[in-house]
């Protein structure tokens, strides 16, 4: 699973990671597991699931996979939020930074 995070994760194609995918002798339930997982863990395991899930997407499951995206976008913007915040506290004059070697 954790092949497929990274390979997506690291900028490779959603065709690359597909064909290791693919060629990975997934059983029908060990794929979906994978998927499962991928989806949920992945930056781009949504668009991963798309592309390698083999029934038709029910209009439930593209709303569940819509409100993910929207999810994963949110807390996106929120964890860049909290880095601004705290790169600000770090460096503002009120506060030093004091590292032990």
């Amino acid at each position: 699973m954790f092949v497929y995070n990274l390979t997506i994760d690291a900028g490779k194609s959603i065709e690359e990671a597909s064909e290791i995918f693919n060629n990975a002798g997934h059983s029908g339930s060990s794929a979906a597991m994978v998927l499962k997982i991928v989806v949920n863990f992945s930056a781009r395991g949504t668009e991963f699931f798309r592309a390698n899930y083999l029934h038709e997407i029910t209009p439930e499951t593209e709303g569940f996979l819509q409100q993910l995206d929207a999810d994963n976008a949110r807390y996106a913007r929120e964890a860049q939020e909290r880095a601004k915040m705290v790169a600000r506290n770090l460096f503002s004059e009120n506060c030093s930074l004091y590292i032990n070697y």
